[in-house]
């Protein structure tokens, strides 16, 4: 009983010794670590667009664009033609976020598991230190590409926003009047 009491004690010693981190382990856990947190910058930054709102004003966008450009019989002020302009110019912006934002949130949400499975792999003496340069070299890339286009796809569609808050006044009731001329001529 002494001998496998010993036994026991020194199988966990054994263990607990190398379950033990390296130094270099802990410096690439570091490393991983930071990735993770640019990568749910990227996150919060993509999450903090209001998807849904987005969606509505890509919607009203498109639904004002097709009525004005069906049945605008009325000559209109040149400021409200400089408006209208800018307006239509939105409609690639708004496009383009609607059908990547899904995308590039599992993108997001996919390397972030990634990377915690990496620092996993790290931990539990999976990845040595021979392949740890390689993985992390992959990842990085994988969130310097993600940061790149969240980037541009938050800096075009705040943008966006501004614009479409400052134009869809005009447009929304240019498009009321519109709406109210069609009623007018369906009733005679």
């Amino acid at each position: 009983m002494k001998l496998f009491n010993k036994t026991i004690l020194s199988l966990g010693i054994v263990g607990l010794l190398s379950s033990c981190l390296t130094e270099t382990d802990k410096a690439n856990i570091e490393k991983v670590d930071q990735l993770i947190v640019d990568t749910q910058e990227q996150l919060v930054s993509l999450e903090a667009t209001d998807y849904e709102a987005i969606v509505v004003h890509h919607d009203t966008l498109f639904s004002n664009l097709r009525l004005l450009s069906m049945h605008l019989e009325d000559t209109v002020d040149k400021n409200l033609l400089i408006i209208l302009s800018d307006y239509r110019s939105l409609r690639k912006v708004y496009a383009k976020y609607k059908s990547n934002y899904q995308e590039l949130m599992s993108a997001t949400q996919t390397e972030i598991t990634q990377l915690e499975s990496l620092k996993k792999d790290i931990e539990n003496d999976i990845v040595n230190e021979d392949k740890f340069d390689k993985y992390y070299q992959l990842e990085q890339n994988n969130v310097n590409s993600i940061i790149e286009n969240v980037g541009q796809m938050t800096t075009k569609i705040n943008r966006a926003e501004e614009l479409y808050k400052t134009y869809s006044i005009s447009v929304d009731s240019l498009s009321a009047v519109v709406r109210e001329k069609m009623k007018a001529k369906k009733s005679i």
